[in-house]
């Protein structure tokens, strides 16, 4: 029975992924978020073995309410909400029919099948917007920093050079999902030393700094009228380069936890 459940789990994911390749925008190219997928695939291996009982109540109405979330979700094409109520559907199911060491365990991975999805990118518009706005402001004060005449339009900034306008592709969605992910796994490996949440909260914090330095690299370097400033293989080597300073940031926290010595005084001198 609990196969049989899995099976159905995997099936309703799997559409939730059709659903979302059928109605991405081709102009953005899908194919950039693939490796969001490996985010199940993820919960799956990290969260074994899995341990279910043979029997337990499992709260109907509850089950009923995430799966017609999900079928809401993935008729009206809002991925976010199918998103929600597929996990609501999953952890109400694994929560009456793991065992409690197991249930323990997965909730520490809980992150990632709500990840697993590009919701972030498909549905969180005015998170880009807010992304792109930073970007655009922070790059204004360094040009003026600079001694640059700067006049900036929303997301547009004009100099006497150039004109950079910060796209949709530059709020940096994509690679703030991924190190998500990324933060969830290293989170869960440090779980004992370091709270999960601190490290999660360190990596998104990083992913959004790094791509704003990415900005205002490009800006600066376009300003100078650098010959390929704008030229795609530019863009993903500073985006390569920010992933290892995350990642380098990241596993830089302790791996053990610190030894606490007790105070032993020292007793009366030996004398010869």
């Amino acid at each position: 029975m609990n196969r049989l459940y899995g099976l159905a789990f995997g099936l309703m994911a799997g559409a939730l992924w059709i659903n979302v390749v059928w109605n991405w925008d081709t102009t953005q190219g899908w194919e950039a978020q693939a490796p969001v997928g490996v985010a199940l695939v993820l919960f799956w291996r990290m969260g074994a073995p899995w341990r279910f009982k043979h029997d337990g109540p499992v709260p109907w109405a509850r089950l009923v309410a995430g799966l017609a979330i999900y079928s809401i979700g993935l008729a009206q094409a809002w991925t976010a909400v199918a998103v929600v109520g597929w996990n609501l559907a999953l952890w109400t199911w694994l929560g009456a029919r793991l065992e409690t060491r197991t249930q323990r365990q997965a909730w520490s991975l809980a992150l990632l099948p709500l990840l697993a999805w590009p919701w972030l990118k498909m549905d969180c518009h005015f998170l880009e917007v807010g992304l792109r706005h930073l970007e655009a402001f922070a790059l204004q004060a360094v040009l003026v920093t600079m001694g640059v005449t700067v006049t900036r339009i929303g997301t547009t900034i004009c100099t006497f050079r150039a004109s950079l306008d910060i796209i949709d592709e530059c709020a940096g969605l994509n690679m703030l999902h991924c190190l998500l992910i990324l933060g969830t796994v290293l989170a869960w490996y440090q779980r004992r030393f370091v709270p999960m949440w601190e490290t999660v909260a360190k990596v998104a914090a990083l992913a959004v700094l790094a791509n704003v330095l990415r900005i205002i690299t490009l800006g600066v370097l376009g300003v100078c009228q650098v010959p390929g400033w704008a030229g795609i293989p530019l863009h993903n080597f500073t985006g390569v380069v920010a992933l290892l300073v995350l990642c380098a940031v990241a596993l830089s926290a302790p791996t053990r936890a610190p030894v606490l010595r007790r105070y032993v005084p020292a007793g009366p001198a030996c004398e010869p």
